[in-house]
């Protein structure tokens, strides 16, 4: 009986047991040999997505999104720079590991850069773009994305 008792409690305790994100930091190689941090969640599809925060946050301000996106075989990528040439250092990581199918999702600051490295037309294998509470930047970029935008108010 006391050992029923024992086996129950301790099935009943894993049950809760808050296991631990499945982050990895990584470096990406950015213009100019300079180094980035950046956090990834791998997926277990060929989907995964590039994150960047807004200003005054970040890249582990979109960990409990990034855990959900891994939870559903979706790999990701948190910056902690917010540039263009982040953007496009993590786009050429994940198409390395072999991602085809990357979606970019910027917040606010990191919208802006998301939009810059667009601009430049070399981002490949990218089928959808977020961004979030965006200003007036896709306006005054003035130039030609490699993708269609659909705006939404």
């Amino acid at each position: 009986m006391r050992v029923a008792i024992s086996i129950t409690a301790l099935l009943i305790s894993i049950c809760f047991i808050q296991f631990a994100d499945a982050e990895e930091l990584i470096e990406l190689k950015v213009r100019g040999g300079i180094s980035h941090k950046a956090l990834i969640y791998e997926g277990g599809s060929s989907k995964a997505a590039v994150l960047a925060h807004q200003s005054g946050e970040t890249m582990e301000s979109w960990r409990k999104f990034a855990n959900i996106l891994a939870d559903r075989g979706v790999a990701s990528i948190s910056l902690s720079s917010l540039t263009p040439d982040d953007v496009s250092a993590a786009v050429r990581y994940l198409e390395i590991k072999h991602y085809g199918d990357i979606t970019l999702v910027g917040a606010s600051f990191g919208g802006g850069a998301i939009t810059q490295a667009l601009a430049t037309g070399d981002l490949e294998n990218i089928k959808k773009v977020v961004l979030l509470s965006l200003s007036s930047a896709l306006k005054t970029i003035g130039h030609t994305f490699p993708i269609s935008l659909k705006f939404f108010s």
